[in-house]
């Protein structure tokens, strides 16, 4: 049973507790599977094209659609039998349409019956199943499309396992200052602490390679999305670019410092590494599933004991951070150890005498947790003990920093000194193990550590085999994650004699694997994100499948994992391919995901070039030197795409993007939509900005549509506009986005004194300008969704009456079925269709997904997926799992 005619049962059994309650329990489940029965009977049988349903047509279509018109180019009087009209199922689709949301005919025109209207369903379901049962056309997406420029920094920054930002671009609109974005733990903390990159170079204040400027920005499709295949062309030029492009990043500065596989891929193997950085962490996996503590042992050297902490080992992350310090706080000077217990940061520390550690000496300085206790040792000793008893969170898998840790574009903590052979276990090592560490035994609790790291030895490396050998290794490994599947013998042969060659004439290791790397990075394999995968490989099905997800997902390419996954050939197996979805909805990375499908989906960005009058509105502008330059539509950008990160992180169903009982607002946004507007003088800080999670009764507020962003980006300088409010409705919520109007067509004159003067509200107005012929279908689909929004004026504040002193009218009808007279009813009426609005987020999503405007297959497996979903409520992950798992997303590229 198709989606549509689904619907269709469900009307006709939408009345069943009425009939309950009026003839009993009994009679009413008979009734109940009478009614069932008699219309899965009936639509087993398809009505009569010329007896049954061309009567129809006659009465109510024809005259626009054959006889005296040909409205939208559809001329019904060609199609004599179903099995023309199953030639065309695109039409089929399109007639299914407008027939379940009441757009025709026309809502002024004599109106068909409901058993007329049900018959026609019937058959136009069933047409619709015969038309694509027929279709033999595989579908296959979009193979080859060049990397947009935020995917292109997503990839170069996990490809290099970078410790900064690439490039700073708005496309990644909200900066996180606190690490907010914690998928993992599935709930939203009560304070986000963000910033919006464009209030300004504030937002710019962040670690990024130094001189690397991206590539224009690539203009998302209309009514869809920047990563779509057939607007992401190459062309000569553009392939000269990422070449620069590549040669820059590899050049910047900052590069060496930042890259944390140099010594795995840029480092003369017959020389000791320069870098000046101590380096980070990996910690093994599994601490995630058998940890029982924590243990951190370190041997340290430093040449500063003041009050100032001086990080040894520090994981960030709020408080789950994990950590081992030195340094003073209320009075204690001494070693610290903080971790995350049950919920909360917990922080412990001893008292040491800075002249101890501080004289010049190598000292043993270990902190361990057990679930019981925290213990604080210094050379074998124990110096400290706090009783506590709790689960120690252990799911945090991120590198742990060592002698110093980020925060924005700064170093924070550094440790001045030495460190070396420091350790992580993943248990609370006991006093005889410590000691047994203290005096030099490596072999302590060997199963039980899950990472270390250790100063380089000072001595020149001893190499078993050639330079070149290691460097063909090595470019073979990075190939392998840079193309995502291995290299062809004859690939991996043109690199590799390309570094010999370099090598040979230069002597020098580094400069030579950045010439091939930066040659990688320009080849098309790596440009080109749906590419077929090398065919040396038997399992470039899996490979590809592996690309499609993580650059669906992160918006970038494949980890370690996946690539496993892809050379064993299991990927593709339904329940390996769901844990990965799970894995991979749980990665940080996929923060990539939000920042780039919700702004794109909701058009966000529009309100960037929003601009209320200056002189009416002043106090939409605050800050800088003049208190005006910025708006307060850059703190509504955040409110609205934090509600869909809520949606998103907990799993929520879809329907809460459209009424929900909490938002995120900063005091600022807080105090706008109260009706205060203080002029914020030049100091107000905009770059870490506290939005906090606030619970809401007032249904008015909630969700995405009734947010300030949209009010103000669908509004003009003077006035609101309800018809682009309605075409941002129909586009975004229903995926229905109306036709342009044609050139011809006059702009509606509604200003303030034009609708005094002539005594008329703006709907009225609307009303005169929509009954020109041309204008009349588009405005009956759009204005009610317009209306519905009439009492949040042009800066997203409520309004009961205009400016001109007549009251807002803001009633409708939504499919021509579902009556309200305010925007709360107007959130009703779309749950009332939320199978509805579930499809055209799954088809937004889809197309996201698959990186093209979609096809008649495409929407019939969204329809599918839809249905797939609704027994989880629509839950947002679940949404985004089923479309993973359907064959639409994960299909053999070839038999």
């Amino acid at each position: 049973m198709s989606l549509f005619f689904s619907k269709k049962v469900l009307s006709k059994i939408s009345n069943w507790c009425d009939v309950k309650n009026n003839f009993g329990s009994s009679s009413a489940l008979l009734v109940l599977l009478f009614l069932v029965t008699s219309i899965q009977l009936r639509s087993e049988a398809i009505p009569d094209f010329v007896k049954d349903i061309k009567p129809i047509l006659q009465s109510y279509c024809y005259d626009c659609h054959g006889l005296k018109k040909t409205k939208g180019k559809v001329d019904l009087t060609e199609y004599k039998t179903w099995k023309d009209l199953e030639k065309n199922p695109e039409l089929i689709e399109k007639l299914i349409d407008v027939l379940d949301k009441n757009e025709m005919p026309p809502e002024e025109n004599e109106q068909p019956t409901n058993d007329q209207l049900e018959l026609v369903f019937l058959g136009l379901d069933k047409a619709f199943k015969n038309a694509t049962a027929q279709r033999t056309q595989a579908p296959v997406p979009v193979r080859l499309r060049r990397m947009n420029r935020f995917e292109y920094g997503n990839v170069v920054r996990d490809l290099f396992d970078l410790d900064s930002w690439v490039y700073s671009i708005n496309d990644r609109i909200i900066r996180d200052h606190n690490n907010y974005f914690r998928p993992e733990t599935g709930k939203m903390p009560k304070v986000a602490k963000v910033g919006n990159r464009i209030m300004g170079l504030q937002q710019m204040l962040e670690n990024r390679l130094l001189g690397v400027q991206a590539f224009p920005k690539d203009p998302p499709a209309e009514n869809g999305f920047n990563n779509r295949g057939d607007h992401l062309s190459m062309t000569p030029t553009l392939m000269k670019a990422f070449l620069e492009l590549s040669r820059s990043v590899l050049n910047a500065d900052n590069f060496d410092k930042n890259c944390r596989v140099w010594n795995d891929l840029f480092q003369d193997p017959s020389k000791n590494s320069n870098q000046s950085k101590f380096g980070s962490i990996s910690v093994d996996k599994s601490v995630e599933s058998k940890s029982t503590g924590l243990t951190i042992s370190a041997w340290i050297r430093p040449t500063k004991t003041g009050q100032e902490w001086q990080t040894i080992v520090r994981r960030e992350d709020s408080w789950r951070r994990q950590l081992l310090s030195i340094g003073g706080t209320d009075g204690v000077w001494g070693l610290w150890l903080g971790l995350g217990i049950e919920g909360k940061y917990v922080e412990f520390g001893a008292p040491v005498k800075p002249s101890l550690l501080g004289d010049g000496e190598w000292h043993h300085v270990v902190g361990t947790y057990d679930g019981q206790e925290i213990n604080l040792y210094v050379d074998g000793d124990l110096i400290g003990t706090k009783p506590i008893v709790g689960s120690l969170y252990n799911q945090g898998r991120q590198p742990m920093s060592i002698g110093s840790y980020k925060n924005g574009s700064y170093e924070r903590e550094v440790f001045h000194g030495g460190l070396k052979d420091i350790r992580v276990y993943r248990s609370g090592l006991s006093k005889v193990e410590i000691q047994q560490l203290a005096n030099g035994d490596h072999n302590v609790a060997k199963l039980q550590m899950v990472g270390s790291w250790g100063t380089e030895n000072k001595k020149e490396p001893i190499l078993t085999e050639p330079v070149e050998e290691i460097a063909h290794q090595r470019i073979e490994k990075f190939l392998n994650r840079a193309f995502r599947s291995p290299p062809d013998e004859k690939t991996l042969a043109l690199y590799t004699k390309y570094f010999d060659k370099t090598y040979k004439d230069t002597g020098d290791f580094t400069a030579s694997m950045k010439s091939v790397v930066s040659g990688a990075m320009a080849s098309p394999r790596f440009i080109m994100v749906h590419d077929e995968a090398s065919e040396a490989s038997p399992d470039y099905d899996s490979y590809n499948l592996a690309s499609r997800l993580s650059f669906f997902l992160w918006c970038s390419i494949p980890d370690q994992e996946l690539l496993e996954l892809a050379e064993k050939g299991t990927l593709q197996d339904s329940d390996v391919l769901a844990q990965q979805v799970d894995r991979m909805l749980n990665d940080r990375r996929v923060k990539n995901f939000c920042d780039s499908f919700a702004p794109q989906w909701l058009k966000i960005n529009n309100i960037v070039s929003a601009s209320p009058d200056f002189k009416l509105y002043r106090d939409y502008y605050f800050g800088g030197d003049d208190k005006i330059s910025y708006k307060r539509g850059m703190h509504m950008m955040l409110e609205t795409l934090l509600n869909f990160e809520t949606v998103f992180i907990e799993n929520r169903p879809i329907t809460e993007l459209i009424d929900a009982d909490f938002t995120y607002r900063s005091h600022l946004l807080e105090e706008w939509y109260e009706g205060r507007a203080a002029t914020y003088a030049i100091n107000v800080n905009l770059r870490d900005i506290d939005f906090t999670r606030k619970s809401l009764s007032d249904r008015r507020y909630g969700g995405v549509i009734t947010t300030g962003a949209v009010m103000v980006m669908t509004s003009g300088p003077f006035r609101s506009h309800p018809i682009t409010r309605g075409s941002w409705v129909s586009s975004v919520i229903f995926n229905d986005p109306p036709k342009p109007p044609p050139d011809d067509i006059p702009d509606l004159v509604a200003d303030d004194s034009t609708l005094k003067e002539q005594g008329l509200t703006v709907r009225q107005k609307l009303k005169q300008h929509s009954q020109d012929v041309q204008c009349a279908g588009c405005h009956q689909k759009i204005d009610p969704l317009g209306f519905a929004l009439e009492n949040f004026d042009l800066l997203g504040r409520w309004r009961d009456n205009y400016r001109t002193g007549i009251k807002v009218d803001a009633s409708g009808k939504l499919f021509g079925k579902h009556e309200f007279n305010d925007v709360v009813g107007f959130k009703d009426a779309i749950l009332a269709e939320k199978d509805v609005f579930a499809n055209a987020f799954i088809r937004h999503l889809l197309s996201f997904a698959l990186g093209r405007e979609l096809t008649l297959t495409d929407r019939i497996a969204a329809d599918e997926i839809t249905r797939a979903s609704k027994k989880d409520n629509y839950q947002m992950r679940e949404i985004i799992k089923n479309t993973v798992l359907h064959p639409i997303f994960n299909l053999k590229r070839k038999s």
